[in-house]
């Protein structure tokens, strides 16, 4: 059996507009809150504030030896697949739909 009581382990919940990022690791809980700066995009060619909101985010999983992903949309399924390309050695636990 694993010993959770060592393990950074963060959560993500987050839509097109906000994510909450929740970190525990071995003695305390620390949440924040990232803002997406744009408007949600129509197509590919406003998609910069949101890859620069998406970058925000895998910015503050660096340190996680677990990741949990949830929300409503489709947010939580674009961050995996760009987590999954640049940073590999990421350990995803699971995603779940949740509602707001």
């Amino acid at each position: 059996m694993k010993d959770l009581q060592g393990l950074n382990q963060i959560g993500v919940w987050l839509d097109l507009r906000q994510a909450l990022v929740v970190k525990r690791d071995k003695k305390s809980w620390r949440a924040e809150r990232i803002l997406s700066r744009g408007e949600i995009p129509r197509d590919r060619a406003e998609r910069e504030p949101l890859n620069r909101y998406y970058a925000e985010v895998v910015s503050r999983l660096r340190e996680a030896d677990e990741i949990l992903l949830f929300g409503p949309g489709p947010a939580k399924g674009e961050l995996q697949k760009i987590i999954a390309e640049t940073n590999p050695k990421m350990v995803m636990v699971g995603m779940e739909t949740v509602d707001k």
